[in-house]
């Protein structure tokens, strides 16, 4: 048994572990795709040579994009677009898509626009009046129209965020004479290669950089999908460390039956002269070859077993999964020799003490070490384990929190058998002789229950949390998520840009957002100094500033109050400030701050300070003025507003009306998000089946464990004259009571483990999953009591003399 658990200890890691490395490595290669690449350069000057010399010498991939804002032109049609010069090799990560002339569906391209040639977007034809052949001038170029851009992995860093887009080959960009000493262009510098390369050349750079050139890489590029992916990594952090402690259990177990079945041949071997010392090497020497053999199987199953699962993911997942790197196997090598050392030797250790009387005198000391040694030495082994597997506090955290449950789980677990002990009494005789003989093995009955309410709670806390990750995905992009933006509309163009929006959207109640450009530059008539706005997010630039009646949807006071809240009443000259901000700048209700609006300045009393959900996909603000406040400030409007099956239409009516205002489509943004959150659903789904196994491993070791003293007593019982339906019938109560009462201990503990994990490691409300609790008992009576009735037919089956010498053997 020490054997098999040995060998599934290694393979559950090496295949979780492994598995969990490359989906992970793949999530990570995902989200290069929304900046074409995996890491880029930015610069309002040309790329300097020493920036391509250094991905050169690092064997990287390259490419190059020029972005500026000009006037295209066709015929007597103009308009304004952001022009996107490209390079033969772009994008390096992601893929461009085009519009199939014939069918008009999206398909995916290996080329880029050619010299002399433009690529556009779909409304650019019908705001321009022109298509496919046409001519478009840009600058001192005339370009030939022959693409349709339907999809450019990078289109939110910029590109399409003003009333249309062109593409070009970047070799044509000198002839257009728009790239002149002084203009205001973007320059991307994209890198892509492996991990060590990319992450050799962000070294170099960070010694290397100018102070006008800007990195980028997908952790600093998507606040939101960054967020995501950390806690889906998060998940699949927790989940290997929850493998690491269900295999340990289930070797704990093992080796402790393997050393009580050894004690009384080491008792002979004493018996026939050998000594201690040569009785401890012929064990350790056995331990340590099988412990070689098991890990070499455990390595060569668990490869099996990921291979499967990686060529199931990478079919579901719809993505390529990289090479996974050397620190999974080294990791599941490392599981065998601590669980070795941790679980397989302490019980061992001191039989070589054993006397050999205890042949023939069954009350002598079976010298095994003690259950507080073995405990310690058990603590100390899976710690070491799960702080390696993630190295991340928050697991060893868990870690701590999963130990202190035990102890709850142990507490609960000997009042609740107390309880059914007395409860028994007023049953029939299965119910008596169950619940006595529960009772009776105190001590191991409590190893039992603490063991199978700890894999309950660990099942339970894993289908929980992932079940509210990806609803929490999920909920981040709704269905009717607004797909366009609004901006930069003036006062005089507000009703317009209403009227159009009730006309597609068929909506009245579309909210808009009045916004106000300004700084903040004292706080408590202390003027802040250029150092302390460095240290200030978004201190050393202008920001949005916004005024309202009512508390918009996804803020949350949690300090202060809002200015209706008292007396029902609007009071001008009062700021909520967003949480983090507020803690930038060590401020609170009560303080005073002076802000600079086109160099007029502004004084408001803070109000209270705010929670802001920025995953809502609404406008949000760090700064929200009472109304009455920013009267007199020049301001547009903002707003956001859901139209399905739009083509465009709507971006070209208000570029038409409104061609001050700005309409931003992120309809392909939104997709791709949408697709980026099934893909991270689906891998943690595969991570929780894997537990799940790991799971049904200490179930089994669990019942095995007490196998041998059940064997015992049924030969006697039997010897004795009681039937078989009569031990059967009380062993069906003493599984389905440990079922029903782990369960009730492990759903008790797992809501109070969650509820602190939702909130501190994966940022998460917490809240009660009463949606489990039925699938948690099923699971405890059910899958524990069916089991453990299978596992122990052979009590009844086997005739009570072979029992007898079996357990004497």
């Amino acid at each position: 048994m020490v054997f098999s658990a040995l060998v599934v200890a290694v393979a559950v890691v090496a295949a979780v572990a492994t598995l969990a490395n490359r989906v992970e490595q793949s999530l990570e290669r995902d989200l290069g795709t929304f900046i074409a690449s995996d890491l880029l350069v930015r610069s309002g000057q040309d790329i300097r040579p020493e920036l391509i010399a250094a991905a050169d010498q690092l064997q990287l991939q390259t490419a190059y994009v020029t972005e500026l804002r000009t006037i295209a032109y066709a015929g007597e049609k103009s308009t304004l677009i952001e022009l996107k010069a490209v390079s033969e090799s772009y994008p390096l990560r992601g893929e461009l898509e085009i519009e199939d002339l014939n069918t008009g569906e999206a398909v995916v391209t290996a080329r880029t626009p050619s010299i002399g040639t433009a690529w556009i977007e779909p409304r650019l034809l019908s705001l321009l009046e022109i298509n496919i052949g046409d001519l478009l001038e840009i600058g001192a170029l005339n370009l030939k129209v022959s693409e349709i851009v339907r999809h450019e992995p990078d289109a939110d860093t910029g590109f399409s965020m003003f009333n249309g887009h062109v593409m070009m080959n970047i070799a044509d960009l000198q002839a257009t004479g728009l790239v002149l000493p002084g203009s205001r262009v973007s320059n991307r510098f994209l890198v892509a290669g492996e991990k060590e390369q990319v992450e050799g050349f962000q070294a170099w750079f960070d010694v290397n950089g100018s102070i006008h050139e800007e990195v980028r890489t997908p952790a600093n590029s998507e606040r939101r999908l960054n967020r995501a992916v950390d806690r889906g990594t998060n998940f699949l952090l927790l989940a290997g460390a929850i493998g690491v402690i269900l295999a340990s259990i289930a070797l704990a177990l093992a080796s402790q039956q393997y050393a009580s079945r050894l004690t009384d041949r080491i008792a002979l071997m004493k018996a026939w002269g050998q000594s201690a010392k040569s009785v401890r090497t012929w064990l350790m020497l056995q331990i340590l070859i099988l412990g070689a053999i098991a890990c070499a199987i455990g390595l060569a199953l668990g490869w099996l077993i990921h291979y499967s699962l990686a060529t199931i993911a990478a079919e579901l997942l719809s993505v390529y999964l990289p090479d996974a790197t050397a620190q999974p196997l080294i990791l599941a090598l490392l599981t065998g020799l601590i669980c070795i050392v941790g679980f397989a030797l302490p019980p061992l250790w001191n039989l070589p003490k054993i006397a050999p009387l205890r042949v023939l005198r069954r009350d002598l000391p079976n010298a095994l070490a003690s259950t507080s040694v073995r405990i310690t030495i058990g603590i100390i082994a899976i710690a070491t384990l799960v702080f390696w597997y993630s190295s991340a506090i928050f697991a060893v955290a868990f870690l701590g929190g999963t130990f202190a449950a035990a102890l709850i789980c142990g507490t609960v677990s000997l009042t609740l058998l107390g309880m059914g002990r007395k409860f028994g009494h007023w049953g029939g005789s299965y119910w008596r002789l169950g619940f006595n003989n529960l009772w009776r093995r105190k001590s191991h009955t409590l190893l039992q229950l603490v063991a199978f309410s700890m894999t309950i709670m660990l099942l339970t806390i894993i289908v929980a949390l992932q079940t509210s990750l990806i609803q929490d995905w999920k909920d981040q992009i709704p269905v009717d998520a607004p797909n366009y933006f609004i901006m930069n509309v003036s006062e005089p163009d507000l009703d317009t840009a209403k009227s159009l929006l009730f006309e597609y959207s068929g909506s009245s109640e579309v909210p808009w957002y009045p916004m106000v450009r300004g700084r903040f530059s004292h706080v408590n008539n202390k003027k802040l100094t250029l150092e302390e706005l460095d240290e200030i997010e978004d201190g050393d630039r202008e920001i949005n500033f916004t005024w309202a009646p009512d508390l918009p949807e996804g803020n949350t006071i949690i300090d202060g109050e809002w200015w209706n809240s008292a007396e029902g009443t609007l009071q001008p000259g009062y700021v909520s400030i967003e949480e983090e901000m507020a803690t930038d700048l060590g401020v609170g209700p009560g303080d005073t701050m002076q802000f600079s609006i086109g160099g007029l300045p502004l004084t408001a009393a803070i109000a209270s300070i705010r929670v802001v959900n920025w995953d809502n996909m609404t406008p949000n603000f760090f700064y929200i003025f009472s109304p009455g406040t920013l009267d007199g400030y020049p301001s547009t409007w903002l707003s956001g507003a859901h139209l399905p099956d739009d083509r465009g239409e709507f971006a070209n009516a208000m570029a038409r009306q409104l061609p001050t205002a700005v309409t931003i489509q992120i309809d392909e943004i939104l997709n791709r998000i949408r697709g980026l959150i099934e893909r991270l659903s689906s891998g943690l789904e595969l991570m929780v089946w894997m537990i799940l196994g790991c799971g049904l491993l200490v179930l089994f070791a669990t019942i095995g464990s007490s196998l041998d003293q059940r064997k015992h007593e049924s030969a006697i019982l039997r010897t004795l004259g009681s039937s078989r339906t009569l031990i059967i019938g009380s062993l069906s109560v003493e599984f389905l009571s440990l079922g029903i009462l782990s369960a009730v201990t492990g759903i008790l503990c797992a809501e109070g483990v969650i509820a602190v994990l939702q909130t501190q490691a994966f940022e998460l409300d917490a809240r009660l999953h009463p949606e489990l609790w039925p699938a948690a008992l099923i699971v405890g009576a059910g899958v524990i009591g069916l089991l453990g009735i299978a596992r122990s037919l052979p009590v009844v089956t086997t005739p009570p003399l072979q029992s007898l010498r079996d357990i004497s053997a």
